[in-house]
């Protein structure tokens, strides 16, 4: 039998549920990170925060790159030398919270922030900077009927991401000439230098899945710098579905998984063969 609430009734056993996981997640312990980033929509919180007379500044921003994370902290807490577009050294905890509208968000609070070190301020500033200055410039399709196709891939986890790409490209790799290039993607001056030299009409890059710092090679400057700059058909299958790495920003497509990369590769070979047979039937 289901109990029987009036619209009050059942609004006040909402709250009653959300006020005791807010008092739950409370009396967790809460663990504090370091974040080096760069911080918006700062000046306009101060403003808020002013107007109706808040000692909580919210909907705060840090943000590296294409990553943002939403924060708040309290006015104490921000010396005034800090504004929007500083780069900062922020303690963080990370604790999920009811929002106005009574909706559990998760934000960062900063605890502790000063000003970023040169140092420390270095890679976000030139990660901003490298982006702005690169253009994308969208590769076709190769229209040839034997492609020759580069695969990059980790010589430490090769086997089954190896085996997934070809269990997507299937029969077709009969029709390509596919050239193997196994490397360390921890090193990130191979990777690059691998990238650069690269002889082919398409380019593949693989990796399975892993924590954020096993696929960090893939944001750096040389690597995004590297892939942008070929001027071959780019494909990067890394990670899974949720992975963003900066160097997708720069392929021709983006696959989910090294199988998906397999798949798509071998669409656009039987499409690209259908044209070409078209065509040479056209001529005739």
């Amino acid at each position: 039998m289901h109990q029987k609430l009036t619209v009050k009734e059942f609004h006040n056993f909402s709250q009653g549920k959300l006020q005791a996981l807010e008092a739950f997640i409370s009396s967790q312990a809460l663990e504090s990170f370091v974040i080096v980033a760069q911080i918006n929509q700062l000046n306009d919180s101060r403003q808020r925060a002013k107007e109706k007379k808040q000692n909580v500044l919210y909907q705060l921003l840090l943000q590296d790159g294409p990553h943002q994370l939403k924060a708040r902290a309290s006015i104490k807490v921000i010396p005034d030398n800090i504004g929007d577009g500083t780069v900062v050294r922020a303690i963080c905890q990370c604790q999920p919270v009811l929002n106005m509208h009574d909706c559990l968000v998760t934000e960062a609070n900063i605890v502790k922030i000063e000003p970023a070190s040169p140092e420390e301020g270095l890679y976000v500033d030139q990660t901003s900077i490298l982006l702005k200055s690169l253009t994308y410039v969208h590769q076709p399709f190769p229209k040839k009927n034997y492609p020759k196709v580069c695969l990059i891939y980790s010589n430490s986890s090769s086997a089954q991401v190896h085996q997934d790409f070809l269990h997507g490209l299937n029969y077709q790799i009969n029709y390509i000439e596919l050239i193997e290039k196994k490397i360390s993607f921890s090193n990130v001056a191979e990777l690059s230098q691998t990238i650069s030299e690269a002889k082919a009409d398409i380019l593949v890059i693989i990796r399975g899945g892993g924590d954020t710092k096993a696929l960090e090679s893939f944001d750096h400057p040389d690597v995004i710098r590297a892939l942008a700059s070929s001027a071959t058909f780019r494909i990067t299958g890394i990670g899974h579905s949720s992975d963003r790495n900066l160097i997708n920003l720069f392929a021709d497509y983006t696959a989910i998984t090294p199988t998906d990369a397999g798949s798509y590769l071998k669409k656009c070979c039987i499409k690209n063969l259908s044209n070409i047979k078209k065509k040479k039937k056209m001529k005739n």
